[in-house]
């Protein structure tokens, strides 16, 4: 399974999932976006997802990953009135490249544990060399950055599930056990590129992000959000998770936040009963 897919009304949402990961991480969201009554598409994004069961992952540069995203979208815009985006980690950073570009065609954005910066209190203090290793020769003994527990998850038992099937396998279905260190240069270009564009975005923002992310700590919303030039702007702070929120303990709340800021600014999305007990990874 690569991409996936839920019905919907007038309006759709393209949803990014993190680097080296797959639509599996954002398939709870998708289905309650779904039934609030927006059309969702989860793509596989090649040469930045994964998909499991599969050992290798073929990084490619970020300009392709950009391309890709923009090719989605605009193949949305031929069928539906409204197009937002909702991206997770790297996921939000290429919408915001996209919105960066696009100006005003994109209707919203939700941007979840958004990175800027790789300051979470789990991050180890070798990463930062990780540059360093991708232009020398020390890249042949570091081709890879290995994850660590908890893995972005502060749910126990399903942190657990996800340590098990990492040492089952390569990947989990929320991620590689290993990330290339090709495919965090290439982020990093990524973050760079975003940075430098973000007063060009102008499209209604949300910014979702837990105060104890491990990965990112919330220097990184802040950033964007005193940055960009959208007429709408706003952050909530989760109080019971780590990075990955779309399956953590909040995930409930991301989806009723996200789906309540769509409905601000759609306007007359149907009002239909949320189900917001729906599915689980484990």
């Amino acid at each position: 399974m690569k991409n996936l897919n839920y019905p919907g009304g007038r309006d759709a949402v393209l949803l990014v999932h993190g680097l080296c990961s797959s639509p599996l991480e954002m398939q709870y969201l998708g289905r309650q976006l779904s039934k609030a009554g927006l059309a969702v598409f989860i793509p596989h994004l090649a040469g930045y997802g994964c998909i499991p069961g599969e050992s290798d992952v073929r990084i490619g540069r970020w300009e392709d990953w950009h391309a890709q995203v923009a090719r989605h979208f605009d193949a949305l815009k031929l069928h539906y009135r409204n197009v937002s985006l909702c991206g997770l980690c790297i996921g939000a950073d290429l919408c915001l490249s996209l919105a960066a570009e696009r100006d005003n065609e994109v209707a919203a954005q939700a941007l979840l544990s958004t990175i800027l910066f790789y300051d979470g209190w789990n991050i180890s203090p070798f990463r930062a060399l990780l540059p360093l290793a991708y232009h020398s020769p020390l890249r042949r003994f570091y081709p890879r950055y290995r994850e660590r527990s908890p893995y972005g998850l502060k749910n126990e038992r399903l942190r657990k599930w996800v340590e098990q099937e990492m040492k089952q396998q390569s990947q989990s279905s929320v991620g590689a056990a290993a990330i290339p260190t090709t495919a965090l240069y290439q982020a990093e270009l990524l973050i760079g590129h975003v940075k430098r564009l973000l007063p060009r975005v102008t499209a209604p923002t949300l910014l979702i992000h837990a105060k104890d992310d491990d990965v990112a700590s919330v220097r990184s919303p802040d950033y964007v959000a005193a940055r960009i030039n959208a007429r709408v702007v706003r952050q909530c702070r989760l109080a019971d998770s780590y990075h990955m929120v779309t399956v953590d303990n909040e995930k409930e709340v991301v989806a009723r936040r996200t789906i309540g800021f769509f409905r601000e600014i759609l306007g007359d999305i149907p009002s239909v009963r949320l189900g917001l007990a729906g599915t689980s990874f484990a």
